[in-house]
């Protein structure tokens, strides 16, 4: 297929001289600072239409507040684990350690799926034999959880209770595998889910010097575990994929690895009935899409795009340089057209890595610049950044930040 397609590539280096920093427009409005090093940090908008913490997750609990940061409710996490969400936070999951750290045989995990003010609505009891991956769980906002096993290539679909409606093997025919499933994403509305898997991991061939593929496909399903279709991808590993808030759209980054130049990227946009939208020679990490679905936002390491996908037309711009050591870490959506970027350098430290040197950047009228906030000496574990209208929110090790962007 033949696509009209129009990139514009703006370079920057992420160096005070070289992204210009504008007056200070961000005023301070909240700040706190708890005892414990925090992880992770999600946010919500009040009754009153400010951003509050409605999360935190130390190292081995998570706290659910309320819009006066007082604790509601606390669980025990998995060590170094990771909070995942619904699309607009109504709902989070997250694993606890049931069995011994020392009997790695017969490991046990609970999995919680949790309203944001810290009910439980249910859980899901997972056991893990030896060094078999523990499952990956994404849910929807009205509770809906998708349990996907990389051991047994197959997705568990539970429908706000703790027992699974269904069970799909995504590749019947073939053979117990590690690695299939890769990525999945739920719609906003709760009616789609998109999963990335392969049929095996993809490898180097010393006989024939080359990679193999691991023949990466792209599942579209209702909620309810229908299989609307399927489409094999051309490279030869897959690794994200993202569904617009409808589900009209749905996207799959897939990359061929090379021995001698750099890898082969694509990333794959399709309409709701299986047909292909367009092909981009782009891997992303990050997917947002605008509130009216007409314009797709990806982010990989050190590039930001923007997709109009009525036009069919994208644009790439190159926001740091390759001989550089900052990495977008996340980014959010302020208004049409205007884009505010976390960027930081990524250290390991002890047994995590964290990121440092964090700079706000904005994205607007096809210019990049640099938010006058200090945030020299704070660090961040899993970003988090989150934007409503003029309000600025960041998570950070040592507590939040919240301001105000005072532009007219």
């Amino acid at each position: 297929m033949t696509v009209n397609r129009f990139i514009k590539m703006i370079i920057f280096l992420l160096l005070p001289a070289n992204i210009l920093a504008q007056p200070s427009s961000l005023a301070l409005v909240r700040e706190q600072k708890p005892a414990d090093e925090v992880r992770q940090w999600l946010w919500r908008q009040s009754d009153s239409g400010d951003i509050f913490p409605f999360l935190r997750a130390t190292r081995e609990k998570v706290e659910f507040l309320d819009a006066d940061s007082h604790v509601s409710a606390s669980y025990n996490l998995l060590p170094l684990s990771k909070i995942q969400s619904s699309p607009d936070n109504e709902v989070v999951a997250f694993i606890e350690r049931l069995s011994d750290e020392a009997d790695i045989e017969n490991r046990k995990f609970l999995y919680h799926i949790v309203r944001f003010d810290g009910r439980e609505i249910f859980s899901v009891l997972v056991s893990c034999v030896a060094d078999e991956p523990y499952p990956a769980i994404y849910v929807s906002d009205k509770g809906d959880a998708l349990l996907v096993d990389g051991a047994k290539g197959e997705v568990k679909i539970f429908r706000a209770q703790a027992e699974a409606e269904k069970i799909i093997d995504l590749f019947p025919d073939d053979v117990y595998n590690f690695e299939k499933p890769i990525d999945a994403a739920i719609s906003a509305d709760g009616k789609w889910f998109s999963v990335v898997a392969q049929k095996h991991p993809s490898f180097f061939s010393e006989e024939k010097l080359e990679y193999v593929s691991g023949e990466p496909h792209l599942f579209l399903f209702s909620i309810d575990g229908e299989k609307q279709w399927q489409r094999q991808l051309k490279k030869a590993t897959g690794a994200s994929t993202a569904i617009s808030p409808d589900g009209y759209y749905i996207v799959a980054s897939h990359y061929s690895a090379q021995t001698s130049s750099a890898p082969e990227l694509q990333t794959s946009i399709y309409y709701i009935n299986g047909k292909e939208v367009l092909n981009l020679p782009l891997r992303f990490r990050l997917c947002k899409f605008s509130p009216d679905g007409s314009t797709l936002w990806l982010a990989d390491t050190r590039d930001l795009y923007q997709v109009d996908l009525q036009s069919k037309n994208y644009n790439h711009y190159k926001l740091i340089s390759d001989d550089t050591n900052q990495l977008i870490m996340d980014f959010a959506l302020q208004k049409e057209g205007e884009v505010v970027i976390l960027t930081g350098k990524a250290v390991f430290s002890t047994d995590h890595f964290e990121y440092r040197e964090l700079k706000i950047l904005q994205f607007a009228n096809h210019q990049f610049s640099a938010f006058n906030t200090d945030f020299a000496d704070e660090t961040m574990i899993l970003p988090s950044i989150f934007v409503l209208k003029k309000q600025l929110a960041f998570g950070l090790t040592n507590g939040i930040k919240i301001f105000r962007d005072q532009r007219e």
